[in-house]
C-alpha cells in the first residue's frame, strides 16, 4: 500500500506565516530562518512541479525577504545581493525585486546600478510611493531638481514619510505611516495648478476638497472667487467660503473675512464684525490681523477706542519686523498715544521702520534729525534720510529735500537740485512743492525764468486749495503775469485766498471792491475785507481801514478807530499812515491834540520822502508848532516837498523869497 503524498503548499505557507510572526516581534534572525526554510522547501518542490505558479511566487517572496533581512541586519551585502540577483533572474519584471536590488547596490556603493534598478522599479509600479521616496534619496547628491521633484511627489501622498523614516531607503511603506487623505492631495494638486496659472483646474481641485470640508481648500477656493480665477468672480461666494474656513479656526480666512466686513465686499459692511474677526485671527498670532486690530483700537473702529491696546498690538507686530507697525508704534511714542511720550523711543522705532525701507518712517526720522527730536540734531543725517524717502517717491520728503538744497541745510546749496526736487514732488500733486516750483519759474531760480510755467504751477497748487498759490494766481491775473490779464479771475482767486485767511489776499480783495475791479464796486465789502486784513496785521490794510473810519467809507465814521488804525500802521513803518497820524495829533482828531507828537510823525514820514509830510513839517518849523521856530529848516523841508511837485510847498518858498 503506497503512502499518501504530502502537499508542500501548506508546509511552505506555515513557514512563511511563522517568519512573518517573528518579524512582527522584531526577532529578525528567527524570521530569516523560517523564510530560508520556506525557500528551501519551495526549491525542492519546484523540481517536481516546475509549472506550479504558487511555488514560483513563493520562491520570489522568500528570496526578497531573505535578501532584505540580510541587507538590513548585517554588513554582508555580497550575500544579500545573491538573493536579490536570484529574485531578478526569477522575475525581471518584479518591481519589489528591482527595489531590493537597488537598495543593496546602494549599500555596496554601486550608485549607478542602484539608480537604474530603482527607476525600473518606479516604472513598473508608479503607485508605490516607496520607490519615489527612494529615488528622491538616490538623486539627492547628483540632481537636486529631480530629487526635489520625487520628494514632492512622495509627500503628496505621505507627507511625513521622510521625517519618520529618517532618510532610509524603503522596500515598502511602513505600516505605521498613513497616507495623506484625498482632500489634502486634491488641495496640493490645486496649488500646483494655481502656481502654473492653470486656474480652472486649480479651482476644480479646491472645490472638491473644500466641499469635503478640507479647511485650507475652503480658504483657497474663497480666494478663487475673490479674484475670479478659475471661477466667475463672486464676492458673496468668496465671503461664504472665508466664513466656513474662519469658523474652523483658519487664521488667514478669519483675516480675509474681517476685510470683507471692513469693505462691505460680499457681506453687509459691519465695523464691529470686522473687528471681531480681526481679533480672532490676531489671537492666533496672525501678524496682519494683529496690525489691523491695532488700527481698530487706534481709531475706535468697531471697538471702543483704546490707545493703550493699539500700542500693545503695534508693538507685538513691530517686534516681528513689520515696518508699518514699527512706524505706528513710533507715532505712539512721539505723541504719547497709549504709551508714555518718549521722543527717544519714537526715533528708535522710526529708525527700525526706516531701515526696513518704509518711506514715511524715513521722512519722520529725517525730521527728528532736523529738529533734534529724540536724537542729536544733525542736518546732514536729516538730508540723508530725506534723500532715501525721496528716492522712494515720497512727495513730502522730495519737498523737504528740495528745501535742503534751497537753503544749504545738510547739503551744499544747489538751486538746480532744489528745483529738480520741487518738480518731482510737484508732479505728484504736493501743493507746497507746486507753489515753490512756481516761485522758481517766477524768479529763474534753478530753472530758466518762465512766466507761463510759473502761472501753471501756481494754478495747480491754487486749485488744490493752497492759499499762497491762490494769492499768487490772483496777482498773475491782475498783472497779466504768464496769463492774460483778467480782473474777474484775479478777484476770484483773491477771494479764495482771502476766505482761507490770507491777510494780503483780503487786502487785495478789499481793493477790488473799493475800485470795482473784477467785482461790482462795494464800499461795505471793501471795508469788511480791509478790516479782516488789518486784524491779520497786514499793514497797508490797517492804513486803509483807518481811511474808511476816517471818511465813513463802507462803515460808520469813527475818529478814534481811524487814529488807532493809523497808529498801528505808523508803528509798523507805513509812511502814509505816519503822515495821517501826524495830522490826527496836529488837530486832536481821534486822539488828544499833541503838536509835539504831530511833529514826530510828520518827521518820520518826511524823512521817508513823503511830500505831504515834508510840507507839513516845514509849516511846523515856520510857525514854531510843536518845535522851536526855525525858518532855515522850514525852507529845507519846503524845498524837498516842492522838488516832488508839491504846489503848496512851492508857493511857500516863493513867499519866503519875496520878503
Amino acid at each position: 500500500m503506497s503512502s499518501a503524498s504530502v502537499n508542500p503548499h501548506s508546509e511552505i505557507a506555515g513557514k512563511l506565516s511563522a517568519g512573518d510572526t517573528f518579524l512582527a516581534q522584531n526577532e529578525t534572525y528567527q524570521a530569516f530562518l523560517e523564510y530560508y526554510s520556506a525557500l528551501t522547501l519551495t526549491g525542492d518542490a519546484l523540481k517536481n512541479n516546475p509549472a506550479d505558479t504558487y511555488l514560483t511566487e513563493t520562491q520570489l517572496i522568500c528570496l526578497i525577504k531573505c535578501g532584505w533581512l540580510i541587507s538590513q541586519n548585517t554588513d554582508d551585502y555580497t550575500t544579500a545581493s545573491t538573493y536579490s540577483s536570484a529574485a531578478l533572474k526569477l522575475a525581471p519584471a518584479s518591481a519589489k525585486a528591482r527595489c531590493l536590488h537597488a537598495i543593496i547596490c546602494s549599500k555596496m556603493g554601486k550608485s549607478e546600478e542602484a539608480l537604474e534598478n530603482m527607476l525600473l522599479a518606479e516604472g513598473l509600479d508608479k503607485e508605490n510611493s516607496a520607490y519615489t521616496h527612494n529615488l528622491a534619496l538616490l538623486y539627492a547628491e547628483t540632481d537636486a531638481l529631480k530629487s526635489a521633484s520625487y520628494k514632492e511627489k512622495t509627500e503628496e501622498k505621505y507627507p511625513e514619510l521622510f521625517t519618520k523614516t529618517d532618510g532610509k531607503l524603503l522596500l515598502e511603506i511602513p505600516h505605521d505611516i498613513k497616507p495623506a487623505d484625498d482632500n489634502k492631495a486634491q488641495y496640493k494638486l490645486g496649488l500646483k495648478y494655481y502656481v502654473n496659472q492653470e486656474y480652472q483646474e486649480a479651482a476644480d481641485c479646491f472645490s472638491k476638497a473644500a466641499e469635503a470640508g478640507y479647511v485650507p481648500a475652503q480658504f483657497t477656493f474663497a480666494l478663487c472667487y475673490a479674484a475670479g480665477r478659475g471661477v466667475e468672480q463672486d464676492d458673496t461666494k468668496a465671503a461664504e467660503w472665508y466664513k466656513k474656513a474662519a469658523d474652523a479656526g483658519y487664521a488667514e480666512a478669519q483675516f480675509c473675512l474681517a476685510l470683507c466686513y471692513d469693505d462691505g465686499r460680499g457681506v453687509e459692511q459691519d465695523d464691529t464684525k470686522a473687528a471681531e474677526w480681526f481679533k480672532k485671527a490676531a489671537e492666533q498670532e496672525f501678524a496682519p490681523a494683529q496690525y489691523n486690530l491695532a488700527l481698530c483700537y487706534d481709531d475706535g473702529y468697531g471697538v471702543e477706542q483704546d490707545n493703550a491696546k493699539a500700542a500693545e498690538y503695534y508693538r507685538i507686530v513691530a517686534d516681528t519686523g513689520y515696518a508699518e507697525a514699527q512706524f505706528n508704534l513710533a507715532l505712539c511714542y512721539e505723541y504719547g498715544s497709549g504709551v508714555e511720550k518718549d521722543e527717544v523711543k519714537a526715533a528708535e522705532w522710526y529708525k527700525k521702520a526706516a531701515d526696513g525701507g518704509y518711506a514715511e518712517a524715513q521722512f519722520n526720522l529725517a525730521i527728528c534729525y532736523d529738529d533734534g527730536c529724540g536724537v542729536e540734531k544733525d542736518e546732514a543725517k536729516a538730508a540723508e534720510w530725506y534723500k532715501k524717502a525721496a528716492d522712494a517717491g515720497y512727495a513730502p520728503a522730495q519737498f523737504n529735500l528740495a528745501i535742503c538744497y534751497d537753503t544749504g541745510s545738510g547739503v551744499e546749496k544747489d538751486e538746480t537740485k532744489a528745483a529738480e526736487w520741487y518738480k518731482k514732488a510737484a508732479e505728484q500733486g504736493d501743493n507746497d512743492a507746486q507753489f515753490s516750483l512756481g516761485v522758481c519759474y517766477e524768479n529763474g531760480y534753478g530753472v530758466a525764468a518762465d512766466k507761463s510755467e510759473a502761472a501753471k504751477w501756481f494754478k495747480l497748487s491754487a486749485e488744490h486749495g493752497y492759499t499762497e498759490a491762490q494769492l499768487k494766481l490772483g496777482m498773475c491775473y491782475e498783472y497779466g503775469f504768464g496769463v492774460d490779464e483778467d480782473a474777474t479771475e484775479a478777484a476770484k482767486w483773491y477771494e479764495s485766498a482771502a476766505e482761507n485767511g490770507s491777510a494780503q489776499a483780503q487786502f487785495s480783495l478789499g481793493l477790488c471792491y473799493d475800485n470795482g475791479y473784477g467785482v461790482e464796486k462795494d464800499e461795505v465789502n471793501a471795508a469788511k475785507w480791509y478790516q479782516l486784513a488789518a486784524e491779520g496785521d497786514f499793514v497797508p490794510a490797517q492804513f486803509n481801514i483807518g481811511l474808511c473810519y476816517d471818511n465813513g467809507w463802507g462803515i460808520e465814521a469813527d475818529e478814534v478807530k481811524a487814529a488807532e488804525w493809523y497808529g498801528k500802521a505808523a508803528e509798523a513803518g507805513y509812511v502814509p499812515a505816519q503822515f495821517n497820524l501826524g495830522v490826527c495829533y496836529d488837530n486832536g482828531y481821534g486822539v488828544e491834540k499833541d503838536e509835539g507828537k504831530a511833529v514826530e510823525w510828520y518827521k518820520a514820514a518826511a524823512e521817508a520822502g513823503y511830500a505831504k509830510a515834508q510840507f507839513n513839517l516845514g509849516v511846523c518849523y515856520m510857525n514854531g508848532t510843536g518845535v522851536e521856530h526855525d525858518e532855515a529848516k522850514a525852507v529845507e523841508w519846503y524845498r524837498k516837498a516842492a522838488e516832488q511837485g508839491h504846489e503848496k510847498a512851492g508857493k511857500a518858498l516863493e513867499a519866503i523869497e519875496m520878503k
